[in-house]
């Protein structure tokens, strides 16, 4: 069964954003619920209030058929706690229907609602809600302004004493509000002229003695000087140093080597790191693997860590029952392509080969196989 995570942009609602694609169409429980588990963390299973220690799952907002594929679609409950990149995997609880598979680059959306159903309890049905109709607005009656007031002239705040002018008898009498002085700190005194010493007395002599000894004294240190030292080469950069308990996947498996100490490792570590839990063939090193992988390719854009996952997800070389669900020819072309560009000669002989098959098939009988590769073609901007 092949399975992946699509993006959806077509929902005129803006409720749904991407969906757990899986064909064909498997065979559901009677209550659908879908557990979203990520690797390398304390809280792995997505619950209805994001990351938790353990979780019900969630169910789908909308389960439809397209096609021969059955989508289960998700709303920001779901795509606003994963980010992109992030290596996760999807099961349908009470059935042994699952996925591996790293997350698309979907918008996180806006904060997922507080309505979000829990346990059995299925979402309302999006096509028979009904918007909320605005309520028309109140208009009260007009009151009567009340008569304004003239503002009074407010009160002087801190002014000096008033001084009261007169005015021959028969005039009004007006009263005249002188402004305040500003009294700041007294200027400080000058600074007191050098002495200059004068010419024959002793405090000359000794300053003339002590100038001619500074001279005699920046003379000989200009003679007796050591010779300079020739400038040396920059040391060639020292390697990282591998941290000693991530060196081998033994030490990933017994849970010395711990997500932290993986995460701060240089991307060519992590890349070999990844390799060697790959050959181990077991489920758990390869999802260690994946995660490995991901993070040198999305945080370094490390050309071998982004040919290593291509390589996973090329038809020619996926793995049944490796560490991904299923290949996927557009995200191989995707990660050849980058480190391509970074100057990996095999990435690029790897891309070449993966689009000649895919143009064959593209040219083919197989109606589906052609749809295929032609979608791929075109994610990559191939005609």
């Amino acid at each position: 069964m092949e399975f992946r995570i699509a993006q959806i942009n077509d929902d005129k609602r803006g409720v749904l954003t991407g969906a757990f694609v899986f064909s064909p169409p498997p065979h559901l429980p009677e209550v659908v619920r879908v557990l979203v588990e990520r690797f390398g963390a304390e809280n792995t299973k997505l619950g209805p209030h994001g990351w938790a220690v353990d979780s019900r799952g969630l169910r789908p907002r909308v389960i439809e058929k397209r096609g021969v594929e059955l989508w289960l679609c998700f709303g920001a409950e779901v795509s606003f706690h994963v980010l992109p990149n992030t290596p996760v995997r999807v099961a349908i609880m009470d059935s042994d229907i699952e996925g591996t598979e790293i997350w698309p680059p979907i918008p996180r959306g806006k904060a997922p609602p507080a309505d979000i159903p829990e346990d059995d309890a299925p979402w309302p049905d999006p096509a028979k809600t009904e918007p909320a109709k605005a309520e028309p607005a109140k208009t009260e009656p007009a009151r009567a302004e009340p008569a304004k007031m003239e503002p009074a002239e407010a009160a002087p705040v801190n002014v000096a004493p008033v001084a009261e002018e007169k005015k021959p008898a028969g005039e009004d009498a007006t009263i005249i509000v002188a402004p305040p002085k500003v009294v700041g700190p007294p200027p400080r005194p000058p600074p007191p002229p050098p002495v200059t010493p004068k010419r024959g007395s002793p405090l000359a002599l000794i300053a003339m003695v002590l100038l001619l000894l500074g001279a005699a004294g920046g003379a000989a240190w200009w003679f007796l000087r050591p010779p300079p030292v020739p400038p040396q080469q920059d040391a060639a950069t020292p390697p990282p140093v591998v941290a000693a308990d991530c060196a081998g996947a033994a030490d990933v498996m017994s849970g010395r080597c711990t997500p932290e100490k993986m995460i701060a490792l240089p991307p060519g570590e992590q890349t070999r790191l990844a390799e060697a839990l790959l050959a181990l063939g077991e489920r758990r090193a390869g999802d260690m693997a994946i995660s490995l992988l991901s993070a040198a390719a999305s945080r370094h854009n490390h050309p071998p860590a982004n040919y290593a996952l291509g390589r996973l997800y090329d038809p020619a070389t996926f793995k049944p029952g490796g560490p991904l669900s299923a290949a996927n020819a557009a995200r191989a072309l995707d990660l050849f392509a980058k480190a391509a560009e970074a100057g990996l000669a095999d990435a690029r002989t790897a891309r070449e080969a993966l689009v000649a098959r895919l143009k064959q098939e593209a040219a083919g009988s197989d109606a589906a196989a052609a749809e295929r590769a032609r979608a791929a073609l075109a994610a990559a901007g191939i005609p």
